[in-house]
């Protein structure tokens, strides 16, 4: 009779563990989708200012979810302009040059962009005007850009060539846990009297 009762209590055990899972499991979100994540994460980015509000109502299976999202993985180097080429001396034009570094998550959330942008007229020897413009662009809640760390300008006008060098530093920090990730991308470009351009980015 002992052991009836005891394989009793232990089956009805087994019962009460095997069941609270599945009840937990049926309103919580499926996360492994990324559709789900996506729209969670686009729902906090609409959020604006109550976002770290709406991340405390989230179980911890949510908050991880959204942090993996929104924890950047992939950098990518983009670069675009215009009518960049080399022209005879004495022959004056204008271009401009662009390259930036792009932040995205594992699930292709765009989560920033940083930008250097270079307009600069040349004669065939040497830059006869430039201006320089730094840009920066957060697009996913919780990131945040917070400062240009470092600067670098050589030659000019009236010179060979025109050299500008940049570096920033974005986090992504949620108030409740602190900042979890920092990253410091830069950017470097020349571009040269005789209309051509160079620019690479890293951090």
């Amino acid at each position: 009779m002992k052991w009836f009762k005891v394989l009793a209590v232990l089956a009805l055990f087994a019962l009460a563990v095997g069941a609270a899972p599945r009840v937990a499991r049926a309103d919580e979100p499926d996360y492994s989708n990324p559709a789900v994540v996506k729209a969670l994460v686009a729902d906090l980015a609409k959020s604006g200012n109550n976002a770290a509000l709406r991340w405390s109502t989230l179980s911890p299976q949510g908050k991880l979810a959204v942090q993996n999202a929104l924890t950047g993985v992939k950098l990518v180097r983009v670069e675009d302009g215009s009518n960049a080429h080399n022209v005879p001396e004495s022959t004056t034009s204008c271009a401009w040059r662009q390259v930036g570094y792009e932040m995205y998550s594992a699930v292709g959330i765009k989560l920033w962009g940083y930008y250097q942008r270079i307009d600069w007229c040349y004669n065939g020897t040497v830059v006869t005007s430039k201006t320089r413009n730094r840009s920066v662009s957060v697009i996913a809640p919780f990131w945040s850009f917070t400062k240009h760390t470092g600067n670098l300008e050589q030659g000019g006008v009236n010179q060979s060539y025109y050299r500008a060098w940049t570096q920033g530093e974005f986090k992504f920090c949620v108030s409740s846990q602190g900042c979890i990730q920092y990253v410091y991308p830069w950017i470097d470009q020349t571009v040269r009297g005789n209309g051509t351009a160079t620019g690479k980015a890293g951090q």
